[in-house]
């Protein structure tokens, strides 16, 4: 019993670190990604400065 529930967190952490190092892998060789965040966070910083 204790192996079946070691099994099953031991899954679900290999997912965890398999979508964390699909994420780093893609933003490191990917340089317009970063660029592209830059511009949306400043279209939110307007969004947030018109209304007031």
């Amino acid at each position: 019993m204790a192996e079946k529930v070691k099994k099953k967190p031991s899954f679900f952490s290999l997912k965890r670190f398999n979508s964390q190092k699909s994420i780093d892998e893609p933003v490191t060789p990917t340089q317009p990604s970063p660029p592209a965040l830059k511009p949306a966070q400043r279209r939110m910083s307007n969004t947030d400065t018109k209304p007031r």
